[in-house]
């Protein structure tokens, strides 16, 4: 009854209804004041979990359910079976969180490749157990062997895997940035993760930049610089290893470049896929307003936790995510790395909108990142998507995407053909791109002209369907 009743509810939420819904959440998890191992709330929590992992995109709005959930659970829920050290069961907000961060250290010790060979992803557990763990045991052996020919399933089940192990970095950043975890928890996660000096793994990498997206620009402040300096020389080292894929040293780098324009989300494109100029913080979420408020308020962790010191170990599981309040002081600080300097114990708080982004890109990069926007456009063909391309993209390369554009659609078909039209047309019509980059875009490929027509014998005509579509003349020499 709990799991259909609030499940339903999970599916339901949405920015719009958020109040509404969670507040019938939070009714669900009352329901514990009678029980005695809160059973209900450790079921209303283990659903919140695994329906924030899912999806990128909610991380936030989840995060926000479960600050709302931990401020206003009643503080009659209790686990008899958890106490504090003085013998009393801990009870409302603070077991709402240590369920939660819990739950979240375990999935974190275990990383993807257990997930996957373990078949205990929670979005899988529907599907048969046998055929389930054995296409995922395949694919961690395929894809961690640096082949990239995987069959259908084990394709699908690794990509589940590879979006949920992303989804957790991502919603742990947005618990804290809601002061639902420390400071220190972050830096523990990433030393965690950059922590493989022999054999580091994808997932790993992978992770530790999903996380650094979610809250570098948080992390990085003056006192913590010692040990952000020390994870971006590992990361340029990575960057540079031939152990790993392309799509993982591009990945390295747009994050490392992400950090020398001050976290400014610049640009445009990543190495792997197209990444969209982006707005302020406040266009981005409705709840940032909601935030920004309200962490002036907030301030540092209430009473409730402060006194707690927190770490986290990817693989020694007998450690907790929130350490016993009857820990000395000094044990974080034993376990930091020593090559790293001591930290500051202070929180960081999240009451600052992102600063509005600047287009910032040399000229590799455009040749690294625009034929990966090429290729996603032919993928995707939606023009209201690949206006985006233009504008966010500097005036002075925007030559070399028309070129690409064109070079590619000529060696298709007359549908990708008339596809580069249409967006011409559309890009001329709302003035995004200059007749002067059309032109030299165009030259470029004219240029070469005579050497596609020897192979597709088409391309003379589809250059032209192109041509008319940006309403340019161009005048070829066909040797």
């Amino acid at each position: 009854m709990v799991n259909k009743e609030v499940r339903a509810l999970l599916n339901r939420l949405t920015i719009q209804n958020f109040d509404f819904i969670s507040d019938q959440l939070i009714a669900w998890v009352n329901k514990s004041e009678g029980e005695k191992d809160g059973h209900t709330l450790i079921q209303v929590i283990r659903l919140t979990f695994e329906m924030a992992i899912l999806n990128e995109a909610t991380s936030e709005m989840f995060a926000r359910l479960c600050r709302k959930m931990m401020e206003q659970i009643s503080s009659k829920v209790q686990d008899e079976g958890i106490k504090n050290n003085q013998g009393k069961p801990i009870a409302g907000g603070q077991l709402f969180r240590k369920y939660l961060l819990n739950r979240c250290q375990e999935d974190f010790e275990r990383g993807w490749k257990l997930n996957m060979e373990t078949g205990s992803s929670s979005a899988t557990a529907n599907a048969p157990e046998d055929d389930t763990t054995r296409a995922v045991n395949e694919a961690s052996k395929t894809v961690g062997g640096g082949c990239d020919t995987l069959s259908p399933d084990e394709d699908g089940a690794y990509q589940r895997t590879r979006r949920q192990g992303l989804g957790l970095m991502k919603f742990i950043g947005e618990l804290f940035k809601l002061q639902m975890l420390t400071e220190r928890i972050m830096h523990e996660c990433v030393k965690k993760l950059l922590g493989n000096i022999e054999d580091p793994e994808e997932e790993e990498i992978e992770s530790l930049c999903k996380l650094l997206t979610t809250v570098g620009q948080i992390l990085d402040t003056p006192k913590a610089k010692a040990h952000m300096d020390v994870y971006f020389s590992r990361m340029e080292e990575l960057s540079r290893s031939n152990q790993f894929r392309p799509h993982i040293k591009n990945t390295l780098r747009d994050v490392i470049e992400l950090r020398e324009h001050k976290w400014i989300a610049s640009n445009t494109f990543s190495g792997s896929s197209a990444r969209y100029l982006l707005p302020k913080a406040s266009d981005i979420s409705p709840f940032s307003d909601v935030i920004c408020v309200q962490s002036s308020t907030l301030g540092k962790p209430s009473s409730l936790y402060a006194g707690e010191k927190e770490a986290v170990s990817r693989s020694d599981s007998s450690s907790d995510i929130v350490m016993t309040q009857n820990q000395s002081a000094d044990a974080g600080e034993n376990q930091a790395s020593e090559a790293l300097p001591p930290l500051d114990e202070s929180c960081s708080t999240f009451d600052k909108e992102m600063s509005a982004p600047t287009l910032l890109m040399n000229v590799e990069e455009a040749k690294r990142n625009i034929p990966e926007v090429s290729k996603e456009f032919f993928r995707v063909r939606n023009l209201d998507e690949a206006e985006v391309y233009f504008t966010s993209l500097p005036e002075q390369f925007h030559r070399r995407l028309v070129s690409k554009l064109v070079s590619s659609a000529i060696q298709s078909n007359e549908a990708d053909a008339r596809l580069v039209a249409d967006l011409f047309s559309r890009v001329v019509s709302k003035k995004l791109c200059s007749f002067i980059a059309f032109d030299d875009g165009f030259n470029l490929v004219a240029g070469i002209l005579h050497d596609i027509v020897m192979e597709c014998s088409n391309a003379f005509r589809l250059f032209v369907v192109m041509v008319k579509g940006s309403s340019r003349t161009v005048k070829v020499h066909v040797s």
